[in-house]
C-alpha cells in the first residue's frame, strides 16, 4: 500500500451514556467501510507490478477483480491467475476457496447444464481443499459453505457453515451477503432479509451491493410484493445494469403487475446478456436455484415471455 495513502475518514456522533453501543457501531462502519478500500489499495498496488515478480498472494490480489467481474471471461482470468497462485502454494486456503468461487459463478452463467459436470466437480474439489488449508478462516468458510449449499446442494451443511463464518465475522460484507443469499434460496427468509440489512447498513457502496437489491426483489416477488420488487429492481440497475438476474426479477415483478410491455423488454435484457436461456436451462442449472426454490419467480418469467424450450 503506498505511505500516506488516505484510504477513509468519518466523523461520529453518538452519546457515551451507553458507550458499548457506540463503540460496536464503530467497530462496524470500520470494518464494513475500510476493509474494502484496503483490498482496493493492495490490489492497485500489485496490478503496478509486472506480471511476472508476482508472488501467490499477489496473484491471488489481482484475481479478485475479475472474480468479481461480471461475465464468463472475467471469472475465466480469475481462474487463469488463482490457479498460478495455487501452482506455487498448494494449500493457499483463500486462493482455493476463490478459485472454487470463481468456478461457480462461471456456472451461475452457463446456459447448457449438461456441459458443465467437469466444472462441478472442479468447484467442490477445491472448496474440500480450502475447508482442509483453511477451514478456521471466516471468509474460506463463508465461501466454502455456500459452494456446498448452491452447487454441492447440502442446505443443511452449508447453511450451518455460512452462520458459523458470520458469527466469526459479523462485519464482513462479502459473508453476509453469503449467507444471506443462501436463506432467501434455501433457509429461512427473515434471516437472510437480516442479513442483507446489515450489508446496507455498513457497506451501502459495496461493489456488489446490485446483488444484495436484486435477491431483496426476488424475495419480494414470492411475498406477493411486486411493486416493491420493481422499485428494488431498478435501484439495483441503478448501481450495475448488466447483471441478467437484476432483469429476470424486474420481469418476472412487471408480470404480476400486468405491464406486459415491460416484462418482455426486462426479458429481452435478459436474453442479450444469457443469448439461449430457457426456463428448463434456468431451473436445471446447478447453481441457478433460487428460481426452483421460488416457483412464483419461475411463473412470472413464464408470463414475462423467458422461452419454455
Amino acid at each position: 500500500m503506498p505511505r500516506r495513502a488516505h484510504l477513509w475518514a468519518e466523523k461520529f456522533d453518538g452519546a457515551t451514556s451507553d458507550i458499548f453501543d457506540f463503540q460496536d457501531r464503530i467497530t462496524e462502519h470500520v470494518v464494513g467501510l475500510l476493509e474494502p478500500q484496503i483490498r482496493r489499495a493492495e490490489i492497485e498496488r500489485v496490478q503496478r507490478k509486472r506480471p511476472e515478480s508476482l508472488d501467490a498472494y499477489e496473484l491471488y490480489l489481482r484475481a479478485i477483480p475479475a472474480r468479481y467481474g461480471l461475465r464468463q471471461k472475467d471469472y475465466s482470468s480469475a481462474i487463469t491467475l488463482l490457479e498460478r497462485a495455487i501452482e506455487i502454494e498448494p494449500n493457499f486456503a483463500l486462493a482455493l476457496a476463490f478459485t472454487a468461487w470463481a468456478n461457480e459463478k462461471r456456472l451461475s452463467l452457463a446456459t447448457h447444464p449438461d456441459l458443465q459436470t467437469a466444472d462441478i466437480a472442479r468447484c467442490l474439489d477445491l472448496a474440500e481443499r480450502a475447508l482442509t488449508a483453511g477451514g478456521d478462516d471466516p471468509m474460506v468458510l463463508g465461501i466454502c459453505g455456500w459452494l456446498v449449499f448452491q452447487v454441492g446442494h447440502e442446505d443443511a451443511k452449508g447453511l450451518s457453515a455460512l452462520r458459523r463464518s458470520v458469527a466469526a465475522n459479523p462485519n464482513s460484507v462479502v459473508v453476509l451477503n453469503l449467507a444471506a443469499t443462501a436463506n432467501a434460496q434455501g433457509g429461512d427468509l427473515d434471516e437472510g432479509r437480516g442479513c442483507f440489512a446489515r450489508v446496507l447498513k455498513i457497506s451501502p457502496g459495496a461493489p456488489d451491493t446490485f446483488q444484495c437489491l436484486t435477491t431483496l426483489a426476488m424475495i419480494e416477488i414470492v411475498d406477493d410484493n411486486p411493486e416493491r420488487a420493481v422499485a428494488l429492481s431498478q435501484q439495483a440497475l441503478a448501481t450495475f445494469n448488466e447483471w441478467p438476474f437484476t432483469y429476470m426479477a424486474l420481469a418476472a415483478a412487471h408480470a404480476y403487475l400486468g405491464e406486459a410491455e415491460k416484462a418482455r423488454s426486462a426479458i429481452d435484457r435478459v436474453l442479450m446478456l444469457m443469448p439461449g436461456l430457457t426456463v428448463p436451462a434456468l431451473l436445471d442449472g446447478p447453481t441457478n436455484r433460487a428460481t426452483g426454490r421460488w416457483p412464483k419467480v419461475v411463473e412470472g418469467l413464464r408470463r414475462a415471455g423467458l422461452p419454455s424450450a
